[in-house]
C-alpha cells in the first residue's frame, strides 16, 4: 500500500506520468537512504551485539514509520522527493539494522553448531512471509485506490499488529552474553551481597551469593523504553580520557591492569544548580584494555560498585597526564 500510494503520487498511472522525473526521484529516494543507513550503522557499531533485542524493535518501528511517511505523499505530491526520501532512509535504516541484529538473536536458537540451518528457515519463513503481504497487498489496494484516509487506517490496523508480534517474538528471546542491562541485573545483587562481606570482614567465598538465571533476566529485561541503571552513580564505558577524570586504580596496578576506573565530579555550576551537595554524584569511568577476558570484565563491572562505597580518593590516585 506504502508503494501504490508513492506511485500514484508521483503520477504512474495517469496520464500526468513523466517517467524520466519519477525514475530520477526514486533513484534520489534510494540513495539518501543509502546514505544514512551507513551513517547509522557507523553511529552504533558494535552494540548491535551488545544489545540485539533493542535495535531488533526498533527496527520494525522504522519500517511502519516508512511507510507512514510514504502514504504522506499522497496528500503532499509537491513534496514527493523530500518525503520518499526520508521514507526511503526510514526503509533502509529498518533493514539494515534488522539485518545487522538478527544473527546474534539467531544465535541464541543454536544448540548444536546448526546456525546454518537456523539462517534457512529464517530465509523460507522470511520469504513466505512476504508473498503473504504482497498478496494481501494486492488483493486490499484496488479497493482503497488513492484515499488517503483509507489507506491510512488500514497502515496503521496492520502496523500495530506487526509491533504486537515483534514485540512477542523478541520478549522469549534469551541472549547469554553480558550488556550494561544483563550486567547490572545479574552482578548487582552479589555485587553489594560483597560488598557487604567485606565491610563486615567476611570473606565473600564463604557466603553463598543469588545470582539470577538467564531466565530470570530475559523476563525482567527491557528493551522498548530505556533501561533505568539502578546504580546510584552513572557510569560510561570506554569514554575519551580527559584531564577531569580523577583515576581510582593504583599507579603501582597501571601497568599490569586489564582496565581502568576514574571518578568525574560534576561541573561546579550544576553542582549549585543541584541546590544540595549530596546530590551531585561523580561519573564512574570504565576502560578496558583490547585484551580483556570475560572475567577482566566481571573484575571491572564489580569493581564499579566498590568503588562507590569509597570514602574519597587516596594519595595512590591520581589525574591522567
Amino acid at each position: 500500500m506504502a508503494t501504490q500510494a508513492m506511485l500514484l503520487a508521483v503520477g504512474v498511472g495517469t496520464k500526468q506520468s513523466i517517467p524520466l522525473a519519477a525514475v530520477t526521484a526514486w533513484v534520489l529516494k534510494d540513495g539518501i537512504g543509502h546514505v544514512v543507513a551507513i551513517a547509522f550503522g557507523t553511529f552504533i557499531n558494535q552494540r548491535f551485539d551488545s544489545d540485539p533485542k533493542r535495535f531488533r524493535f526498533q527496527a520494525a518501528v522504522l519500517g511502519k514509520l516508512a511507510d507512514l511517511v510514504s502514504i504522506l505523499t499522497l496528500h503532499w505530491p509537491q513534496l514527493f522527493l523530500p518525503l520518499s526520501a526520508l521514507g526511503g532512509a526510514f526503509s533502509r535504516l529498518s533493514a539494515n539494522t534488522g539485518a545487522s541484529c538478527r544473527p546474534k538473536i539467531y544465535e541464541t536458537f543454536a544448540r548444536i553448531s546448526n546456525l546454518g540451518d537456523i539462517m534457512r528457515c529464517m530465509t523460507a519463513q522470511t520469504t513466505a512471509s512476504q508473498l503473504l503481504g504482497t498478496a494481501m497487498g494486492a488483493a486490499v489496494g484496488p479497493l482503497l485506490g488513492s484515499n488517503m484516509y483509507a489507506i491510512m487506517p488500514c497502515s496503521a490496523i496492520l502496523s500495530i499488529a506487526s509491533l504486537s508480534a515483534c514485540y512477542r517474538a523478541t520478549s522469549v528471546v534469551c541472549l547469554s552474553t553480558l550488556s550494561r542491562q544483563r550486567a547490572e541485573r545479574v552482578f548487582q545483587p552479589a555485587a553489594e551481597e560483597i560488598c557487604r562481606c567485606n565491610v563486615k570482614g567476611v570473606e565473600p567465598v564463604d557466603t553463598e551469593l543469588d545470582v539470577p538465571s538467564i531466565k530470570d533476566v530475559q523476563e525482567n529485561e527491557v528493551f522498548v523504553k530505556p533501561f533505568r541503571s539502578q546504580h546510584p552513580t552513572k557510569m560510561e564505558v570506554n569514554p575519551p580520557m580527559t584531564a577531569s577524570h580523577l583515576l581510582l586504580t593504583p599507579v603501582h596496578d597501571l601497568h599490569q591492569s586489564m582496565f581502568l576506573l576514574a571518578a568525574r565530579m560534576p561541573r561546579e555550576s550544576r553542582t549549585w544548580a543541584l541546590g544540595k551537595a549530596e546530590e551531585a554524584r561523580p561519573t564512574i569511568a570504565l576502560w578496558f584494555h583490547v585484551k580483556a577476558s570475560a572475567s577482566d570484565v566481571l573484575q571491572g563491572f564489580l569493581q564499579v560498585h566498590q568503588a562507590v562505597g569509597q570514602p574519597g580518593p587516596s594519595k595512590s590516585w591520581h589525574r591522567p597526564g
